[in-house]
């Protein structure tokens, strides 16, 4: 994206007083402003790095997800190919967040993907240019390695929520532990909190057993103890292991009170789930024992 011009810049000041003042401005609610943005960063990718023939994959995958014969008839489109099927489906107030999320990570799957070199990855140049549209129109989503995430407590989710999907996305032996985490993610942005509760838990879990703490019918209290055994995790976090497990018996999916759990409840466990991941996995973040 080139540098923000005047009208952006006066814009994100507005926002700031705003929020100063205590104002909450996020919404779930895609702005026609932003789906134009969002098709202008298509556009612009699918020229530079050459993807109209790869188009028709987007618009079969989507809508086979969707059960749509294709987005043309969905929507009622007359389009001219298969880009600008896409972008004219964004367009459309009709088409709903979750079929425009969908394509927009359906675009990311056929961006390349250049490791390594001196050139910058395309895929997280479309990242990036996506979570700065979302994040000037305040809508309460982020993109993360190629999927859509809602965003919690703004400060919570820079800290941990992305630096705990941007660690686990394609770490070998870590993919159920990634699952797991994006499954209580996506919980959430369909208000099935209870499931988050249960999916963050079991991303500990699978995170403690992927290391060696303990074996598949372990307690996660006796994980945490191998864990801080070998210095996994700080002698204080046992208490986190011990209020994650107590969490998921009284508000997870299957046990307790699960219809009861609210949006918060979930929000919170997450956070805590990521931040001990985080811990766990990145070895600069490791706790000593103290």
């Amino acid at each position: 994206m080139s540098r923000p011009y005047f009208g952006l810049r006066k814009h994100r000041r507005h926002l700031t007083e705003l929020e100063v003042t205590g104002q909450s401005l996020w919404t779930e609610k895609l702005t026609s402003a932003v789906r134009v943005q969002f098709t202008h960063i298509i556009k612009n990718f699918a020229g530079r790095y050459y993807l109209n023939d790869r188009m028709p994959y987007v618009v079969r995958e989507v809508s086979f997800q969707f059960g749509f014969i294709n987005l043309s008839q969905a929507f009622d489109l007359r389009t001219s190919s298969p880009l600008m099927e896409v972008l004219n489906a964004i367009l459309l107030e009709d088409c709903k967040e979750d079929v425009v999320f969908s394509l927009l990570e359906a675009v990311w799957d056929i961006v390349p993907d250049y490791q390594g070199g001196h050139v910058a990855n395309p895929r997280d140049l479309y990242s990036n240019e996506l979570g700065v549209v979302l994040e000037d129109g305040r809508i309460s989503y982020d993109f993360v390695e190629g999927n859509v995430i809602p965003r919690g407590e703004q400060e919570m989710h820079v800290e941990v929520v992305v630096p705990t999907i941007t660690l686990l996305s394609g770490r070998s032996g870590l993919e159920d532990a990634e699952r797991n985490y994006m499954d209580a993610l996506t919980s959430i942005r369909e208000k099935r909190y209870d499931d988050a509760v249960t999916n963050a838990a079991s991303a500990v879990e699978v995170t403690l057993r992927t290391l060696g703490c303990g074996d598949a019918q372990a307690a996660l209290a006796k994980r945490g103890a191998i864990a801080i055994g070998r210095d996994l995790l700080a002698t204080h976090d046992k208490g986190l292991l011990g209020w994650i497990t107590a969490t998921r018996g009284s508000e997870g999916d299957v046990h307790g009170q699960g219809s009861h759990t609210t949006r918060a409840d979930a929000w919170l466990v997450v956070h805590v789930a990521g931040a001990l991941i985080l811990r766990l996995v990145d070895g600069s973040n490791r706790g000593l024992r103290s």
